[in-house]
């Protein structure tokens, strides 16, 4: 690959003295370019809202009786945000880094009132769980991945929307991402996300009390990301406390992402070791040459979200491989992050840092980072379809097929998609040192 060497403004050649006109050039150069930096600094910050919609105390947060008069305001983060957004729902983020975070009314009048519509079904009757005399539905959460799992939770909010009735949304504890003693005592989604029901001091819980429930899960993404109240309903079920918020900002902007950008997802570490619908693992060239063949015009900075950090260390390599396809052009982007080296953690491990906090601030930070991006090639899999959705909010003001995706396994069947020979894939995860990436 070739190294592309920085120019400089302004290299006089060696002379006897410098003349005024190049003193002149250099300063102006110089000057010109401290003035773009502290303007991308300034809209990087200030773009939006303005500086005189800074809120300083929490008992100035707007209230839903202030008709309108404040849509859009910022806050420091030592403003504790957290239960005043959980009922104020139709107010959505608009803006978040190191030192504000900034929020407004929603502009699309639909989603503002699907959401005001939802708060009031889950929030209502806080004594019996009840909703005009009948008893909460309970949903059951898998504790299998964050794709499937969070799936399963928009599911719950899905038929809460969808038959005005209260759901209540409740974890195969301990589930994983929250087993921790920093998430005791629910050791569930409570631990990171803005409560999704209000609190019921008598329990009624009818588990799929209603035969039309039963087997009915939204299981993938595939099909609903298109429609807009799916992908509203996912924003509004993963509307991250602060201190997951705030951390997330700051792991995100370690990584220096260059836009126009395409997001690659390469799904592997235990996918072989799913028996008879084990699927397999891809090579970094397949992402490559899919994204070559059918999306010719695709962005060159590759942001890689990877589950196998030897994944990383391929994607390196294959850009300095003489006999590699990849443009020259290519750059890597990702989040510095323990991963597990091919299967080696075994089956359904998604915390490969023994940290279930960190793995959470690290997913929401890719999503900071992912909806940025306007394209995606991927394998099958529930997080890709996850991550197709986070994309689509990132581009809310255009039309879905703003992001443009692209499924290594589109045209396989069921049966070659899934299968036990696909685990002798797991060798294409060459062993390195490298456990960070």
């Amino acid at each position: 690959m070739r190294i592309r060497r920085g120019i400089m403004p302004f290299s006089p050649r060696r002379r006897r003295g410098w003349k005024l006109p190049a003193l002149i050039i250099l300063v102006a150069t110089i000057l010109v370019r401290l003035l773009h930096a502290k303007i991308a600094l300034v809209t990087q910050i200030w773009s939006v809202p303005p500086l005189h919609n800074i809120i300083t105390l929490a008992a100035d947060l707007p209230n839903n009786t202030d008709n309108n008069i404040i849509r859009s305001f910022c806050t420091l983060w030592n403003v504790q945000i957290d239960n005043w957004w959980t009922h104020h729902p139709t107010f959505e983020l608009l803006q978040q880094n190191a030192t504000h975070q900034c929020f407004r009314r929603i502009q699309n009048p639909q989603k503002a009132k699907l959401y005001q519509n939802l708060y009031d079904t889950q929030f209502t009757s806080t004594t019996n769980c009840n909703n005009d005399g009948n008893a909460a539905y309970t949903k059951l959460v898998t504790n299998s991945g964050w794709g499937i799992d969070v799936s399963h939770m928009v599911d719950g909010l899905l038929y809460a929307v969808e038959n005005s009735v209260r759901v209540q949304l409740v974890a195969r504890q301990p589930w994983q991402y929250a087993d921790t003693a920093a998430c005791a005592p629910g050791k569930d989604w409570n631990c990171y996300i803005l409560p999704l029901s209000g609190a019921c001091e008598t329990v009624q819980y009818q588990r799929h009390a209603d035969s039309s429930v039963v087997g009915q899960h939204l299981y993938e993404w595939r099909g609903f990301s298109a429609l807009p109240v799916t992908r509203w309903l996912l924003e509004y079920c993963l509307r991250h406390q602060q201190w997951i918020r705030q951390r997330a900002v700051a792991m995100a902007e370690t990584v220096q992402l260059a836009t126009p950008c395409t997001a690659v997802h390469v799904r592997r570490a235990d996918v072989v070791l799913h028996g008879k619908w084990s699927r397999k693992y891809h090579p970094i060239q397949e992402y490559i040459n899919a994204l070559t063949e059918q999306h010719p015009q695709h962005a060159r900075n590759l942001l890689l979200l990877t589950d196998d950090a030897n994944a990383v260390t391929e994607a390196l390599q294959l850009l300095s491989s003489p006999s590699s396809a990849a443009d020259d052009d290519y750059r890597w982007f990702y989040l510095q992050r323990t991963r597990h080296q091919g299967a080696a953690g075994g089956w359904e491990n998604q915390i490969p840092s023994h940290d279930p906090v960190q793995e959470v601030v690290a997913l929401a930070a890719a999503a900071r980072l992912v909806q940025q991006c306007d394209s995606l090639v991927h394998s099958k899999s529930n997080l890709a379809d996850y991550w197709y959705a986070v994309m689509q909010q990132g581009h809310q003001s255009s039309s879905a097929a703003a992001v443009r995706r692209i499924d290594l396994d589109a045209t396989k069947s069921h049966d070659e998609i899934h299968r036990a020979s696909n685990a002798e894939t797991v060798r294409l995860s060459r062993n390195n040192d490298n456990s960070m990436g």
